[in-house]
């Protein structure tokens, strides 16, 4: 994660958690049911039932104010690694009803409701010393957000799983890989591949983050939900050549290589129908502006193929 990435996590906290604090209306649940619920008369009772319900409602007003559409996945990991996720992000709401239910089972409502409030303080006086730490510690440029030019769109590839970049050799292939996929987008939209203008990178395995033209990102992005649709073809390619590696020792070299030669022939001459499929589609959907380079693209589309079959990402982040 970048250090801006941080930085804007903490302002957005600030923002959203801290300005009339999310917490005090989970505090005040939470002393209105251990007041009304300490001797459990049948008036107690129903006072208590009436308090979940008109905090509930209030909580959840409060909640759809939190803009949580503006995190990115990362800072949205974070917040859950800090016990967040059924406080503030998008399941909380579902999971106070949920915690509200249980009507006889009043210490548990009690205990859980006083963890989240210890948690969302904590993370207000984290997220509070950090803001504070890093504009006493690091110059402005360091906690500054890219800036997104018109029709730009930052992106960010994520390189993990079997694409993980760990030495300077993975670093080669992919780096090859992604000037194909480069190249191919681009040219079918009139632009240079010097047009994925790389902004910052960062462990995770690797993360990189790009700002890519928007007919880019578009174009990107309708291949992969057109890939997705044919996700079990292109599935069942990959384990026919897998099938075959794990016959490699109960036959004849000769044999095995044989096999092998013709399954995979037989498997890229499918791929290239998905592919041509898929090139269509875009043709179809006007997103093509320079169809004479359909060989470039179909490059681009294996490469990229071959990045989310091994387990890259790639997000549109902000724009």
């Amino acid at each position: 994660m970048q250090t801006n990435e941080l930085y804007t996590l903490a302002l957005w906290y600030e923002n959203n958690i801290d300005q009339d604090p999310v917490v005090s209306h989970y505090t005040k649940l939470h002393s209105i049911l251990q007041k009304t619920t300490s001797n459990l008369t049948a008036e107690n009772l129903n006072s208590a039932n009436n308090a979940k319900r008109e905090y509930y409602e209030l909580i959840v007003e409060r909640l759809n104010l939190v803009a949580a559409e503006k995190l990115t996945d990362t800072q949205k990991d974070i917040l859950i690694h800090m016990g967040l996720q059924s406080l503030i992000l998008s399941p909380a709401k579902e999971y106070l009803s949920s915690l509200l239910l249980l009507s006889h089972d009043y210490p548990y409502i009690l205990n859980t409701l006083k963890s989240g409030n210890d948690r969302l303080t904590q993370a207000s006086s984290s997220f509070r010393a950090f803001r504070v730490q890093m504009q006493k510690i690091l110059p402005p440029k360091y906690l500054e957000t890219p800036t997104i030019h018109q029709n730009k769109c930052l992106t960010r590839l994520t390189f993990h799983n079997e694409a993980s970049i760990n030495n300077i050799v993975n670093l080669k292939d992919w780096s090859k890989s992604w000037f194909t996929i480069a190249r191919g987008f681009s040219m079918a939209v009139n632009q240079a591949p010097e047009d994925f203008e790389l902004i910052s990178a960062d462990k995770g395995s690797l993360i990189v983050d790009l700002m890519l033209n928007i007919e880019v990102v578009k174009l990107i992005t309708e291949t992969i939900t057109s890939l997705a649709e044919l996700a079990t073809q292109l599935i069942s390619l990959k384990m026919a050549i897998e099938g075959i590696k794990e016959l490699k020792d109960k036959m004849d070299k000769s044999t095995y290589e044989q096999m092998l030669k013709q399954v995979t022939k037989s498997v890229s001459e499918d791929e290239e129908q998905i592919i041509n499929k898929v090139i269509d589609r875009l043709k179809g959907q006007g997103l093509l502006k320079n169809e004479n380079c359909k060989n470039e693209l179909n490059s681009a589309i294996k490469e990229l193929i071959k990045y989310n079959q091994k387990g890259g990402s790639i997000n549109c982040i902000t724009h």
